[in-house]
């Protein structure tokens, strides 16, 4: 019986991360007095841009809800998108012409303020994904103490129950559910994120490439990246690699030896500043070719498992990517090919949501995931 845990912002509550519609308070309590200088260069990037709005675009900015504000962002990159495009179509077009005045109107495109005020949205989204990759970051750091284990500790039970080739997918930036496998050692950094990581290790683990080797049961398939994934540059087709200083140094990998991603740019050489994270929005930027391959091993794992846990995920409206990749749950249910358990806590707006996605057959349990594999 192969089975498929689904775990959403709500099953890490209790190990102390946010939900994610509290995600943006958090990061502001973080970061509104920060004395690290590029933390506070971005959220200064972020928030200015956000007050600088006016009209209804204010309203968006603003809104509590994340996935309003991240969406913005995303919808005015595309629009610069397409306008660059169509500027550079009418170039090439007036310079085959020969149509000097033509030439010049589109060049002035290019100062045109407007698409400056499109460039800061661009900008500001950078500087919120860089954001991101630091707090949760710190989170990461901070679980990698032995004290924190026992906040974690209905994640281990959760996930013991969790088999050779069973599978976990998580919409989540944290690494919680890696590190307890790890712990249980059924998961491995080499493999385990359903991609091959050429991880080096040793003395002078740089230089003498000893490379690990993988074998993870079980698979922890993150459909929106995570901390400490990065691309060598913004391109697509750039290398990803796992960053040293706030990731692989706070996994127990290799009895302790200190191990490096083969593929991370030495000291130096240029600043993190691509991390691969995709944000909860309702234009969801899902062309990485490395998130491509997660979402369809995560497609087969949910096509083919005959049992499925969801715990601490909404179904928000926003997430249509989501929902599109349940679609086949839906069907397999009605079915009686798959068993589907729904783990809502108390609200009552989500056990709607997931009733109204999976008919009658579901399981709605209203419980958290600490209340249900550690009662009281």
């Amino acid at each position: 019986m192969n089975k498929v845990l689904f775990l959403g912002a709500g099953a890490s509550v209790d190990a102390g991360y946010p939900l994610t519609v509290k995600l943006l308070g958090a990061m502001e309590a973080e970061y509104r007095e920060t004395v690290l200088q590029n933390e506070k260069r971005d959220w200064k990037a972020f928030s200015e841009y956000r007050s600088s709005a006016s009209g209804p675009l204010a309203s968006v900015l603003n809104a509590s809800n994340p996935e309003l504000v991240l969406t913005l962002p995303d919808l005015l990159e595309a629009a610069l998108e397409s306008n660059d495009t169509d500027n550079w179509l009418a170039v090439r077009a007036a310079a085959m012409r020969e149509d000097e005045q033509a030439v010049n109107a589109a060049n002035d495109y290019w100062k045109d303020p407007r698409r400056e005020e499109l460039r800061q949205a661009i900008l500001a989204k950078r500087a919120f994904q860089r954001l991101t990759d630091s707090f949760f970051s710190h989170l990461h750091c901070a679980d990698s103490q032995v004290d924190a284990r026992g906040r974690r500790s209905y994640l281990d039970r959760a996930l013991a129950r969790m088999e050779q080739g069973d599978t976990v997918i998580t919409t989540n930036w944290d690494t919680l559910a890696e590190r307890v496998l790890l712990d249980q050692r059924r998961w491995s950094i080499v493999d385990g994120y359903g991609f091959s990581a050429p991880i080096v290790t040793g003395p002078g683990a740089r230089s003498r490439k000893q490379f690990l080797c993988g074998g993870a049961a079980v698979k922890v398939l993150k459909l929106h990246g995570s901390t400490g994934w990065f691309r060598t540059t913004d391109e697509e087709d750039s290398t990803l690699y796992f960053k040293y200083a706030s990731f692989l140094q706070y996994f127990s990998l290799s009895n302790h030896l200190e191990c490096h991603h083969a593929d991370e740019p030495p000291p130096g050489h240029g600043a993190d500043m691509n991390p691969v994270v995709v944000f909860p929005s309702y234009l969801k930027q899902l062309d990485d070719p490395i998130l491509q391959s997660i979402w369809d091993q995560a497609g087969t794992a949910l096509h083919t498992a005959t049992n499925i846990t969801f715990i601490g995920f909404s179904l928000p409206k926003a997430d249509v990517a989501i929902r599109a990749l349940l679609n086949p749950v839906r069907r397999r249910l009605s079915d009686g090919m798959c068993e589907v358990t729904v783990m809502v806590a108390s609200d009552s707006q989500a056990e709607k949501r997931w009733k109204r996605f999976l008919g009658d057959r579901v399981q709605i349990i209203k419980k958290t995931a600490k209340e249900f594999f550690m009662p009281t």
